[in-house]
């Protein structure tokens, strides 16, 4: 089961690590799609230290969406992205 599956069918997880796990802008933004529409129960996220050298405009669009969309966050990490 890959990360976006597991949000997607989890609705009661509350807390989710993925800091330090090398993922891409593709796994990035597929993870913030699924908590834009359907996941709105996660409260913490940490996606600290991503594999990639600065965040693109596919991506902090995403970042944004989720933002407005997804009022369950509470706590966003986001240490070591390297935004311009």
């Amino acid at each position: 089961m890959n990360i976006t599956e597991l949000l997607f069918s989890h609705k009661k997880l509350l807390e989710l690590n993925l800091g330090n796990n090398d993922i891409n802008h593709d796994g990035i933004i597929g993870i913030l799609s699924v908590l834009n529409c359907s996941n709105y129960t996660l409260e913490v996220l940490n996606i600290d230290n991503p594999d990639y050298n600065t965040i693109c405009q596919s991506t902090a669009i995403h970042f944004g969406k989720m933002l407005q969309n997804n009022l369950g966050i509470q706590k966003l990490s986001m240490k070591k992205h390297k935004m311009r």
